[in-house]
């Protein structure tokens, strides 16, 4: 297989399939580490929402004409970042991560953060290997139409 994607800045019309790729990826990869609660109120109509915040601050890495992973940030918080698995030791991740570093500090001069679920250890050690360090862990209550519900992360940062 190539190696070779293409990253560039996600257009208005393709927000519908980012929408619905960030939804099963975030399924495949967070919602085992969640609440059920906040798993099951991860539905399509809550990805395309957070896409239209971030509309122009979204990434995504194409192959072949297909999209293959996301990244998207607010000022310089990197709040997602997913790769379609059979891509994910090609270094699309990687180049993904490093766009969007470039981008959040364009904007941006505070040290860049990240909230990574506890848990998600293939996640931390990607972002350590990145130079990115963790600096507390926090518990997050988060409102869910099933009620309350929490989750623990570790939030990490890059100077």
């Amino acid at each position: 297989m190539p190696k070779t994607v293409i990253i560039r800045f996600m257009r208005p019309e393709e927000r519908g399939e980012v929408a619905r790729l960030y939804h099963k990826l975030w399924h495949e990869t967070q919602a085992h580490l969640q609440d059920p609660r906040i798993a099951a109120s991860r539905q399509a109509p809550f990805f395309d929402n957070r896409l239209v915040r971030w509309l122009s601050q979204t990434l995504i890495a194409v192959k072949d004409n297909q999209v293959v992973g996301l990244a998207c940030w607010a000022d310089a918080t990197l709040e997602a970042l997913f790769v379609v698995s059979e891509f994910r030791k090609f270094g699309f991740g990687a180049l993904l991560l490093t766009a969007a570093e470039r981008e959040m500090r364009k904007t941006s001069k505070q040290k860049l953060s990240l909230d990574c679920l506890v848990g998600n250890e293939t996640a931390r050690r990607f972002y350590e290997k990145h130079g990115w360090c963790i600096t507390e862990t926090v518990r997050q209550s988060i409102s869910t139409p099933l009620g309350e519900a929490s989750v623990s992360a570790w939030v990490m940062v890059k100077a």
